[in-house]
């Protein structure tokens, strides 16, 4: 085959097997317990019910956006064409991502134009089983990867052409990556100052004014509506504001730029004593975490920058106060960085290899993490054999400087790190093939020194610091639950509340729903002793006491039923049907006494 028949059909075969990949993995999921046509986890369920809501005029709420809104849409616009399946938005995620081994491929060869490399990167992101799981995820991490490589394969494109045009389709796919994840805005600092830097454009200042604006203009155009209306809407006491009170904000800072959840992500990635706590299988982190998210609130804060603002000060005061314990869990974030592990995070990226086994063969922790344990250390020594070409590389290396300095800011994650990925397999391929070339052409030292720090590399992405979890979380039994009692299948969603509780049988929300459940499936006998502890796990959730009222209610003891219907009234005394199950109770508990006194 010719050289250019090859530079056709590879990158076509390359992307026909990634979508066999990603289909073959899809369709095996849908088989086992946790299929996405019944599970989604916490975040997948949001963003389902928020475009749900939205096609049905419901979202968003008057107030700023509590995550980047493009994601949302995203699903939104599949659902209105497709049906509210989220399997129909896992497919297009598997074209995407699909797709993107193109991407690469045409990256990696404007980067080092060499076939090898570019071959070799995309079939990297082809086979990457972290890459093949989030395709098949209702999370924006697909979209996110897509959305970052995209646009550093537009800016590349630009820096081989002064025309407008290009950077104009740069400027937009960085604003569309902005609304779905705003950490590419740090980046744009970098793309202007490459601008100005090849050395065909040095004598050209107004060419170099007119990209800047090119670039510049889409990133007004999409991102500035939506900082225009978390502006508006930042005050909830003030409702929506004027025109002018709104430019007054924009101007003075006291809007929330994409999404009012960063303050709080800060916060917990920022405090070492968090840390355990920021876990979501952890049981007391909902409780946690609203209290956190209401502490400025109940302090008067109310609008949402401000509230943002006095996290980031606590933050900063707390750093301030301990910055040695601070320090400490920088390191461990930077090592948990490049470590190969996947950290999970809302996810079970080990677990599911049960359930597919392109996933099992893909991704794996046993002795040697694949495929990070190898695309890590590989992707580092690439960037340092890379470094006296930076110029050419100030796109690509400052990608992957503002994503490590975002995770390690905010906490570090599989789906966080996902768009970094791609990147660092074209430098991990770019090592791989610099080793090669070094060791045919007899350079004997200088393989040995580049084998040295491939293996110290290796060594650093090896470090036992993360704990792999190849079981479901009682959170994702839970989940699974809850989705299983709403489809009214109750035996099904018993099994797996009964399987939550054993692993974690001190979580309340897990005990109130067994509760719940059984009461309705066998009956009052059998959920009186599971309602008591419920009540002992969280004595202040009126759930808890309603239901168990509920049970010593229908096992015929009224006057007890009646006081935890009380205790429920307490606590939520707005609650009319908990004021009327109390009115109940006392009644029977009256003519029971009169019966008995008779």
């Amino acid at each position: 085959m010719q050289p250019r028949a090859i530079r056709v059909w590879l990158p076509i075969a390359i992307v026909a097997t990634a979508l066999a990949l990603r289909l073959g993995h899809l369709w095996a999921m849908r088989q086992g317990p946790f299929s996405p046509d019944t599970f989604l986890p916490i975040d997948a369920r949001l963003y389902h019910q928020w475009a749900v809501d939205w096609l049905a005029g419901a979202w968003p709420p008057v107030a700023p956006f509590e995550r980047p809104p493009l994601y949302i849409w995203f699903i939104g616009c599949v659902y209105a064409v497709l049906g509210s399946t989220p399997v129909a938005v896992l497919v297009i995620q598997t074209a995407l991502g699909s797709l993107l081994c193109w991407v690469v491929y045409d990256v990696a060869r404007m980067l080092f134009d060499d076939l090898r490399v570019a071959a070799g990167s995309a079939i990297a992101a082809a086979i990457s089983g972290p890459l093949i799981y989030f395709d098949a995820q209702l999370l924006s991490g697909s979209l996110d990867v897509f959305l970052q490589v995209g646009s550093l394969w537009c800016v590349l494109r630009g820096g081989q052409s002064s025309n407008p045009a290009t950077w104009i389709a740069a400027g937009l796919a960085i604003a569309l990556s902005a609304i779905n994840r705003g950490v590419v805005l740090l980046w744009l600092p970098f793309i202007l100052l490459w601008i100005w830097l090849p050395p065909r454009w040095r004598e050209q200042r107004k060419t170099g004014a007119l990209l800047s604006i090119a670039l510049l203009a889409p990133l007004a155009i999409t991102v500035g509506p939506v900082a225009w209306r978390n502006a508006r809407l930042d005050e909830p006491r003030l409702g929506v504001a004027s025109a002018g009170e709104t430019l007054a904000r924009l101007v003075s800072g006291r809007f929330v730029t994409i999404a009012s959840n960063s303050g709080i992500n800060f916060y917990l990635g920022n405090h070492p004593v968090l840390r355990d706590l920021n876990r979501l299988d952890h049981p007391e982190h909902m409780q946690h975490y609203d209290r956190i998210r209401m502490d400025p609130v109940n302090r008067g804060i109310t609008a949402y920058s401000a509230v943002n603002q006095d996290l980031l000060a606590s933050t900063l005061r707390h750093v301030a106060d301990s910055p040695g314990a601070w320090l400490r869990l920088i390191a461990t974030k930077l090592a948990e960085l490049v470590n190969g592990t996947e950290i999970a995070r809302n996810t079970s990226l080990y677990a599911d290899r049960g359930d597919s086994p392109i996933l099992w063969f893909l991704l794996w922790r046993t002795g040697l993490s694949f495929p990070n344990g190898l695309l890590i250390p590989f992707g580092l020594t690439g960037l340092f054999l890379a470094r006296r070409r930076w110029r050419e590389h100030l796109p690509a290396m400052t990608s992957l400087l503002v994503h490590s300095i975002f995770i390690v800011a905010y906490f570090v994650t599989a789906r966080y790190r996902l768009p970094m990925l791609p990147v660092l397999g074209i430098y991990a391929v770019y090592a791989g093939v610099s080793l090669y070339d070094l060791i045919r052409d007899g350079a004997s030292a200088s393989a040995t020194r580049l084998a040295a720090g491939l293996i110290a590399a290796g060594l650093l992405a090896h470090l036992p610091i993360v704990e792999v979890n190849r079981h479901h979380s009682y959170v994702d039994h839970f989940d699974l639950a809850v989705m299983l009692m709403d489809q009214d299948r109750l035996p099904d969603a018993l099994e797996h509340l009964e399987r939550s509780a054993e692993i974690e049988p001190t979580a309340p929300n897990v005990a109130i729903a067994r509760c719940r459940l059984i009461l309705q499936i066998r009956g009052a006998t059998d959920a009186v002793e599971v309602c008591k502890g419920a009540v002992r796990l969280d004595p202040f959730a009126a759930d808890a006491h309603y239901l168990l009222g509920t049970a010593l209610e229908k096992l015929q003891r009224p006057a007890e039923a009646a006081g935890h219907f009380k205790l429920a009234s307490e606590i939520e005394p707005t609650n009319g049907g908990f004021r009327r199950a109390l009115d109940r109770a006392r009644r029977a508990s009256r003519r029971k006494s009169q019966v008995d006194g008779r």
